[in-house]
């Protein structure tokens, strides 16, 4: 009866065993599968793990919330009273211009910088390709493990080379599930060490730990930038064709730009930096913009205005550290958007600091040409009020910048209580003529209106206008009815009629008057022309300067 029972017995408890070790392989499997798919979808942020999504793409571009930026890169940095944009101290960051002389005038001069943020989906976000650029840190992305790794001087980074294939595993110690495989030669991420392992990130975004031995030797990573950009030469074109854009708030361009150099444009000057009380630079510049522009094959001399403000220009001019702020924050700006030049347009300037206004724009011009960057100047008809006009000393001015631009245009401004053309031919041809004998041919650029005004006359005499561009100039004949005719004291085509008993008139700006104003460029010999703005254009716009006025001489 015994020599029976061992035998069934020993059947029994080997197949206890197999099936025991069958559930082991099947529980172990699926613990695997459980930690694979746990030790996916990470952040890792100087070598911890966070549960915040702090991190978005959008457009091919990896955002991060700005309230993580403040709590993960610089604890310093701070939101605008509007919210919408941050500030952030220069002795937090590490930022090197193109040259040591450009960077030490910049960090001797200039205690903060700013930098818009963008909304999405209602939450605040900046660029991690521009903090990279400002600060000590990086980000990389892994997309086949789908996790987010960053870094910045806060973490003591080192980095190592496998001597031999090994399992990452889950926890310090050895029986700990692995996560994946390190294979010998593989270069990884060291963010901590831990009794006799290491946790790393490799090169595929496994995310573990691996005994010491595997990593032999091992290398502290410096994290330090260097200059943000190379030294740029200067490019001065034998034909400019430039447009400014009014840009009144930060938005982040997305898709291409609709013209370019075969199409009639050479140069965007956006409206991006703007200054304010106490020699502060409001800044809404936009690298995506800037790339799509360059992919263009355009230029982009971004404008820098002194926002209108007498009493903020004077503070600043008269103050030498806040000029050199103003400087310093403009070669920072410069270097970090990839700009190819700066348009300045200061204007309701008091008199009294004409000289001090020529020595700023000496100063600012003499930096950015170190930066290998285009300056240029925007002035009025040499004539009119003191605070619009005659605070600029053109030949001064003239002498420290690449171009003038002459603003040939609001011959009749906005407010005026004589209706008349925004920019008539004898006007301009007196502007440039007498421009002339105090600006170098070779710098002067003619300034193009692509507006114009309807003027409203009521009962009491009392005017009122409102602009329009090329389009609306077209909605307003077609509703209106009225007629179109050439006006030989304007050189332009002239319109008024009758709307609910208000008399309206129009000096038209069309194909007429832009040829006669490109004709008066060519006419001069002037190195370019320059139109407000782009929203007031149309495609047969830039149709009409390719055809009339092409780039590189041509005609």
């Amino acid at each position: 009866m015994k020599k029976v029972i061992i035998p069934i017995l020993l059947v029994i408890i080997i197949a206890l065993s197999g099936t025991s070790i069958y559930f082991y392989n099947m529980y172990k499997e699926s613990q695997t599968y459980l930690v694979e798919d746990y030790y996916r979808d990470l952040k890792i942020v100087n070598g911890t793990r966070i549960s915040d999504e702090i991190f978005k793409e959008q457009n091919g571009q990896w955002w991060i919330k700005a309230d993580a930026a403040m709590k993960y890169i610089d604890p310093d940095m701070y939101y605008s009273g509007s919210g919408k944009r941050v500030y952030m101290s220069l002795d937090n960051m590490d930022l090197m211009l193109e040259s040591r002389e450009l960077t030490s005038y910049m960090t001797s001069n200039l205690g903060k910088i700013n930098i818009p943020v963008r909304s999405i989906e209602g939450i605040r976000y900046l660029s991690l390709d521009q903090l990279e650029k400002l600060y000590a840190v990086r980000h990389h992305f892994y997309s086949d493990k789908n996790t987010h790794l960053m870094v910045s001087t806060a973490a003591d980074i080192q980095s190592g080379i496998a001597a031999r294939s090994t399992e990452v595993l889950a926890g310090p110690e050895k029986g700990r599930l692995p996560v994946g495989q390190l294979n010998k030669g593989e270069l990884v991420n060291i963010l901590s060490t831990q009794d006799d392992y290491k946790l790393v990130m490799s090169s595929s975004g496994i995310y573990g730990y691996v005994p010491d031995s595997v990593l032999p030797s091992v290398e502290t990573v410096e994290l330090k930038n260097g200059p943000v950009r190379e030294r740029q030469q200067k490019e001065l074109l034998e034909r400019t064709r430039l447009v400014w854009e009014q840009i009144h708030s930060y938005e982040y361009f997305t898709g291409e730009m609709a013209y370019g150099p075969e199409s009639g444009l050479d140069v965007l000057s956006p409206t991006w930096f703007s200054l304010n009380v106490d020699g502060i630079v409001l800044n809404i510049a936009d690298q995506a913009y800037v790339d799509a522009a360059h992919d263009k094959g355009l230029k982009v001399w971004a404008l820098l205005s002194n926002s209108f403000d007498p009493d903020w220009t004077h503070d600043m001019l008269s103050d030498k550290a806040l000029r050199k702020s103003v400087i310093s924050q403009m070669i920072a700006y410069s270097a970090v958007y990839n700009l190819d030049g700066i348009n300045i347009d200061f204007e309701n300037v008091y008199l009294k600091d004409k000289d001090l206004f020529t020595e700023f724009v000496a100063e600012l011009s003499e930096m950015l040409h170190q930066q290998g960057m285009v300056v240029s100047i925007d002035v009025t008809v040499p004539w009119g009020s003191e605070r619009y006009s005659l605070f600029a000393d053109r030949p001064a001015l003239a002498k420290s910048v690449d171009y003038v631009m002459l603003m040939a245009y609001d011959e009749h401004w906005a407010s005026i209580q004589s209706p008349g053309s925004v920019a008539s031919r004898d006007w301009i041809e007196k502007g440039i003529i007498e421009s002339l004998e105090l600006i170098p041919k070779d710098k002067l650029i003619l300034g193009l209106p692509f507006y114009s005004r309807v003027w409203s006359q009521i009962g009491n005499g009392k005017v009122s206008s409102k602009a329009l561009g090329f389009n609306g100039q077209k909605r307003w004949l077609e509703e209106t009815g009225a007629s179109v005719v050439f006006d030989e004291s304007t050189g332009q085509n002239y319109a008024e009629t009758s709307v609910d008993g208000v008399k309206k008139k129009i000096w038209l700006e069309d194909e007429t008057s832009l040829k006669m104003r490109i004709d008066m460029a060519k006419k001069y010999d002037l190195p370019g022309v320059a139109g407000w703005s782009l929203l007031f254009t149309t495609d047969d716009v830039w149709e009409q300067i390719e055809d009339t006025y092409p780039a590189k001489g041509g005609l």
